[in-house]
């Protein structure tokens, strides 16, 4: 394992962020991270915490929207085919939730259709990233969904 600081797994309930309350995590923007892919997981961790974000992870939906409640992060990466709770459900359980419904969620999934990202931008959705992702995209969309000039937005 590196030296570099691990972020929120699902495997470790209690944890903290790496965001705590430390100075060199300061002013970083959380963003909550779902995938039940690890090694998605874990590549989408890797580049949003060299991009500037400090990261909270969810290995599936309902692991996600229990992250969502303890500690509301500035903006949510998403699959959307996962087993226990879908990606869908989570951008609906988020919508119904007037605190959680202005959190911008980049949808970051294998489906590419048109169809799927009409559906994921008409469930609250900014932007949507198909996979294989590029990296520097993937931090590019999210740091763009934080400004408010997602896709979907406006």
């Amino acid at each position: 394992m590196s030296d570099e600081p691990q972020a929120d797994r699902d495997d470790a309930p209690d944890a903290v962020s790496n965001g705590g309350g430390d100075s060199e995590n300061a002013g970083k923007p959380l963003a909550l991270i779902c995938d039940d892919d690890e090694m998605t997981l874990d590549l989408m961790t890797l580049h949003m915490e060299r991009g500037g974000f400090d990261v909270m992870q969810a290995a599936n939906g309902s692991i996600a929207i229990a992250r969502l409640r303890e500690r509301p992060p500035q903006i949510v990466l998403l699959d959307m085919v996962m087993p226990v709770t879908s990606g869908e459900e989570v951008l609906r359980h988020m919508r119904d939730d007037p605190d959680l419904a202005l959190i911008p969620v980049v949808v970051v999934t294998s489906r590419k259709s048109v169809r799927d990202a009409v559906s994921a931008f008409h469930n609250g959705a900014v932007d949507f990233v198909p996979k294989p992702f590029d990296p520097d995209d993937l931090v590019r969309c999210a740091k763009q969904a934080l400004a408010g000039k997602g896709r979907g937005s406006g």
